[in-house]
């Protein structure tokens, strides 16, 4: 889509306008073969967001603590590791 933006600029270089460029609906046009890593990198990008999303309602069912309780829970973790290194 990049390459897309990018020759529409350059044929139509005095156009400012945002939805000129997404009437031409590039998207509709391509194969589906041309649509694999845009439909990879959003399957990818959904994957982490949902991962995100769970921990952070895992945090949030805690109490009330929100992202703090697990920032708290992550420093304890590596704190706990560095303890356990200094012993050995």
């Amino acid at each position: 889509m990049e390459e897309f933006r990018k020759t529409f600029k350059e044929k139509n270089p005095n156009n400012k306008s945002v939805a000129v460029v997404t009437r031409e609906d590039k998207w509709k046009s391509l194969t589906e073969e041309e649509k694999a890593p845009y439909i990879a990198k959003a399957a990818k990008l959904k994957a982490d967001y949902t991962k995100t999303m769970a921990a952070y309602n895992k945090g949030q069912s805690g109490g009330g603590g929100g992202s703090r309780a697990v920032a708290a829970d992550e420093e304890e973790e590596e704190e706990e590791e560095e303890e356990g290194e200094e012993s050995d």
